[in-house]
């Protein structure tokens, strides 16, 4: 790649789209290749955003998407037709800068089709599509060099028919959409989460690295082809003044690219803590996603005709099966019109550390909950599709006959930390009904708590769910509030359940492992039940106790 072309990925280029529609203008080919370049480069500033337009300000989202499997619903045919006789139109007239906005959207419409996750609609999409494609992102350059390396030039030509970018377009999604399930099933969101490229596993990396190759070179083949339709050559420019102008830029953009990264970050973190905590994504479902599940629904899934399974089996009829007296062995055959009684599977262990005891206090009897976490002149016309605001969330309901009356949860703050003659009450875990059984045995402070024998405190409590493990986690609780300032009810739990008891633990952690052990044991039974199914904190905010712990004991 040419100094230029570097400058203007350093100043530009932040997401993969525009990376794409710069790849793409790398490979074009023929006479004027170059000269076309220097056209392209000399209108970075245009080109390189113009490739985000359609996310950012059309919000078309159903044209971003094809679907082979339901009769090739989408319209990215239409918008690709629709800015390529746009970038056709300005090239004739000569309006270069026009002309090189039309391709950086066209750029947009061309590539969404070859992201599998654009050709077919699934909720376990959904829960993994924002995340996938910020891993994506994350290891783009990467993916671009090892699809280069394997694939080489593809050869890509397009069809002697009036129709041929309707069929080049259908055809990139029929080739992304046959790795739709296998992409789902080799990107792994817990690891994405906190180390994006470490999401792809090796065949999604395979995968992504084919795709992305093909992508840029189809773009760059849609371009060439409207050189050719246009019939102009292209002009002589100069770039020298746009690569100083690119080499100033590089800091800012520089800044730009990890605000939007952390924007990214935060917004990936929201709908993982999400699909870990209910087993879906809906509430932090970016509103692209949303629109197009939507759409869908309505215009794909509803007109679905409904097949009676009665009809099917009509007239069907098989003889009952006789297996052989003391035998146990049933045919293929003869199974399949055996009715059996299938018994429950037992119930799967919660994650078990040799800090957790099975006989826990049921939740913490008090809630402790999170709270809920300039385009040119010449853009098209059209209002957008209407926001679609999330559904309010349902309210959390407890029953009064497990749950004491809830009390004010302690919040804490960046100064304070929970006080050692505070009223035992105000430790974590500890509701009014258990202060009141501490009471009874004299512990009334969080001192006495902290002070006491923990075999014993649970002996002399008499009560079936508090065992000594219960005591040691209240302890370890309650000690953690103790030290590090600012932790909720639900962070000290959650530190505890997933193994780190103390302030100097948790300072030497490795920041991305505390992340993800406090992040599986949210997963667990206990977990969920700890955060009454709400959302877990987001990675920032766990990484921030860490920080904490460290500050109180370097001081």
């Amino acid at each position: 790649m040419s100094l230029m072309f570097s400058l203007v990925y350093a100043g530009h280029a932040r997401g993969s789209h525009h990376k794409l529609a710069l790849d793409a203008v790398r490979r074009l080919r023929g006479p004027d290749a170059d000269a076309w370049r220097r056209v392209f480069l000399k209108h970075a500033a245009v080109f390189v955003p113009a490739a985000k337009v359609p996310d950012d300000v059309f919000k078309d989202f159903k044209n971003h998407v094809l679907h082979p499997r339901d009769g090739y619903w989408g319209g990215a045919p239409l918008a690709c037709r629709q800015w390529y006789d746009t970038f056709v139109s300005e090239l004739r007239a000569g309006n270069w800068e026009k002309a090189i906005y039309a391709a950086g959207v066209l750029s947009h419409y061309v590539a969404d089709p070859i992201h599998p996750f654009h050709t077919a609609q699934s909720e376990a999409e959904n829960a993994i599509h924002r995340a996938c494609e910020w891993s994506i992102n994350r290891a783009y350059d990467d993916l671009r060099a090892e699809g280069e390396s394997a694939y080489g030039t593809l050869g890509i030509t397009v069809d002697a028919d009036p129709n041929w970018l309707t069929i080049l377009v259908g055809r990139g999604a029929d080739k992304s959409n046959g790795h739709y399930e296998k992409l789902i099933a080799h990107y792994d969101v817990n690891r994405g989460v906190v180390d994006p490229p470490a999401g792809l596993d090796p065949v999604a990396r395979r995968i992504m690295a084919e795709l992305v190759h093909y992508a840029a070179e189809t773009i760059a083949v849609v371009f060439h082809k409207a050189f050719e339709e246009a019939g102009v050559a292209p002009p002589q420019v100069s770039v020298t003044a746009e690569m100083l102008l690119a080499a100033i830029r590089i800091p800012k953009n520089q800044l730009l690219k990890k605000m939007e990264n952390a924007a990214e970050r935060k917004l990936v973190a929201a709908m993982y803590d999400e699909l870990k905590a209910t087993g879906t994504v809906e509430a932090t479902l970016p509103e692209d996603d949303r629109a197009i599940r939507d759409v869908y629904a309505a215009e794909v899934v509803s007109k679905r005709q409904l097949v009676d399974i009665a009809t099917v089996f009509k007239g069907a009829h098989v003889e009952p099966v006789a297996p052989d007296a003391g035998s146990s062995t049933i045919t293929p055959s003869k199974a399949a019109t055996r009715e059996t009684a299938i018994e429950p599977a037992p119930e799967r262990p919660t994650r078990a550390t040799a800090q957790t005891s099975p006989a826990r206090a049921p939740a913490s009897e008090r809630d402790g909950r999170e709270p809920s976490t300039s385009v040119p002149s010449f853009t098209p016309t059209g209002a957008p599709p209407a926001q679609i605001a999330p559904p309010a969330a349902e309210p959390v309901t407890t029953s009064s006959e497990t749950m004491p009356p809830e009390q004010p949860v302690r919040t804490g703050s960046a100064e304070r930390t929970l006080a050692l003659d505070a009223d035992v009450v105000d430790a974590p875990s500890i509701g009014p009904k258990t202060a009141e059984r501490l009471y009874a045995v004299g512990i009334r402070t969080v001192s006495d708590l902290l002070a006491a024998d923990a075999g014993a405190l649970a002996a002399a409590l008499q009560t079936r769910w508090i065992g000594t493990t219960t005591v040691a986690d209240w302890q370890a609780q309650t000690r953690l509030a103790t030290e590090i300032p600012g932790l909720r009810d639900t962070h000290t739990q959650l530190l505890v359940g997933a193994g780190y008891r103390d302030a100097r633990t948790l300072a030497d952690a490795d920041p991305d492992t505390l992340a993800a052990d406090v992040l599986n044991f949210a997963l667990s039974a206990e977990g969920r039940r700890l955060l009454r199914d709400g959302a877990a904190p987001d990675i920032e905010k766990i990484k921030g106790w860490l920080e904490r712990a460290r500050t109180v004991l370097a001081a």
